[in-house]
């Protein structure tokens, strides 16, 4: 009757939330909302974390404990609840596939993984500069940057759980390699997704008004600068002109 009805729909709201934040939890998806590190070269690690646990969805949803007690309690069908979730983490994927899988910006995403010391130490297979001829820097590369990359390779520094601060490890690493992590500085802040673009080209809009026309680059690089750090320290560039 109407109890049972209102316990379904409880059941299913329930489920939803645990699978929800099960999905969270094991592809963090908060990370990709990360604005003030440089996060870039662990992007395509998570991509391929999130393809596994969709797939693995497919053939094996996740169901907690305590959503089979609910399910045994109110005496529902598991294989329907598993049939259906099923077909979603189906659908997923293959929108993941259809849109990630083959974004021209996927490569990249998988080269610049070479600026994370611990990728490069993890398996002496990474060592190869070529595998990330993508990099243009990479592909013709100098003298100074194939001797500092075979110091890079050979380091074997320490492994820690938490993610990486990328901009303080190659800031370390100014004098040691240069010109390697003067390239690092640069990709390992490419932005992770099209909303900062969209963002940038507001901003630049702001910038380049109708009365700055003639400026010149070193202008707008000041100006950009200015623009994107005055709002921490409560300043507007726009009402200070």
């Amino acid at each position: 009757g109407k109890v049972n009805w209102i316990k379904w729909l409880f059941t299913i709201n329930n489920f939803i939330k645990t699978i929800y934040l099960f999905f969270r939890l094991v592809n963090d998806l908060e990370f990709f909302k990360i604005r003030n590190k440089a996060i870039a070269p662990f992007v395509y690690s998570r991509i391929v974390g999130l393809q596994a646990f969709l797939s693995s969805g497919r053939r094996n949803p996740p169901i907690s404990s305590e959503i089979d007690q609910i399910l045994d309690e109110e005496n529902f069908s598991k294989e329907s609840f598993v049939t259906l979730f099923s077909q979603a983490f189906s659908l997923a994927y293959e929108k993941c596939g259809k849109h990630i899988s083959h974004h021209p910006a996927l490569s990249l995403f998988k080269a610049i993984q070479c600026f994370d010391p611990r990728f490069i130490q993890s398996n002496v297979a990474n060592h190869d500069m070529m595998d990330y001829g993508i990099i243009e820097e990479f592909h013709c590369p100098t003298d100074n940057l194939i001797q500092e990359w075979a110091i890079y390779c050979g380091f074997n520094e320490p492994a820690g759980e938490e993610l990486l601060d990328l901009d303080e490890y190659w800031q370390g690493k100014t004098r040691l390699l240069p010109e390697l992590s003067a390239l690092a500085l640069v990709y390992i802040w490419l932005p992770v997704s099209g909303v900062d673009v969209e963002r940038s080209f507001s901003s630049y809009k702001a910038i380049l008004s109708d009365r700055r026309i003639a400026l010149k680059e070193e202008s707008i690089q000041m100006l950009n600068f200015l623009y994107f750090n005055l709002g921490y320290i409560g300043c507007d560039l726009l009402d200070c002109e």
